[in-house]
């Protein structure tokens, strides 16, 4: 799982980092450019794919969270409460994704899209550092530590 695990977050933070390059351009760009605003809908298009992925993978019968329950299942109300997090944490970006494609929106509307994308990108990292304290703490108690 580890190797999986560290490529799929690696994937997952080059992804969210050129959703923020694509926005960062879009509005550098004077005026806003319909191939700046594709980019960057391109971009979060990719996000949408990769988290959701990601998501899957961690659901899976045999991924992140079947070996966490395997190696700590005194942790199942934490692994319940961050499956929990996955629809809110899509639907967020979905919500995000439909913004973007909307025709026509203004350099305002696509600094609101870009600080309400950083707050996502906050949310998701909240969310990955628990998951990543959990699997430490898993991993020590599974090796027979005090975890």
């Amino acid at each position: 799982m580890e190797d999986t695990k560290i490529f799929d977050h690696h994937e997952l933070r080059r992804t969210l980092r050129s959703v923020s390059s694509g926005l960062d351009h879009l509005l550098s760009a004077a005026p806003t450019t319909s191939i700046s605003a594709m980019a960057a809908i391109r971009a979060i298009e990719r996000l949408e794919y990769t988290l959701a992925a990601h998501f899957r993978y961690e659901e899976a019968e045999r991924g992140f969270f079947a070996e966490v329950m395997s190696a700590a299942p005194e942790r199942v109300s934490d692994l319940d409460k961050l499956r929990s997090e996955h629809p809110a944490l899509s639907s967020q970006l979905q919500r995000l994704a439909e913004i973007a494609r909307r025709p026509d929106l203004s350099v305002s509307d696509w600094c609101s899209l870009a600080a309400d994308f950083e707050a996502f990108v906050r949310a998701l990292q909240s969310h990955e550092h628990a998951e990543d304290a959990l699997v430490a703490d898993a991993m020590v108690t599974d090796e027979g530590g005090s975890g």
